[in-house]
């Protein structure tokens, strides 16, 4: 867990958002519930233009009850993204 955690950091310092795709889901695999890395998920999801699949994070982090209002401050910008207001 703690080598996962350490790769993200230096693949975030170095940009590399694809990879820390991948470890971010490996995190999440380990840590369901942990909001933190599913708001960084969905901002790597957008700045890599996954902007759906960023959508349906957020979506499914408001529904799984999360009181965290970035899940709905960030799923307004996906929307806006979108095109789509709701």
């Amino acid at each position: 867990m703690q080598d996962l955690k350490e790769q993200l950091s230096k693949l975030e310092q170095r940009r590399e958002l694809f990879p820390a795709i991948e470890v971010l889901g490996k995190l999440l695999e380990v840590e369901p519930d942990n909001d933190e890395y599913k708001l960084r998920l969905a901002k790597f999801l957008v700045d890599t233009g996954q902007i759906e699949r960023a959508e349906r994070l957020l979506r499914t982090a408001l529904e799984s009850g999360s009181e965290d209002l970035r899940f709905q401050l960030n799923l307004g910008h996906v929307l806006k993204a979108l095109g789509r207001s709701e």
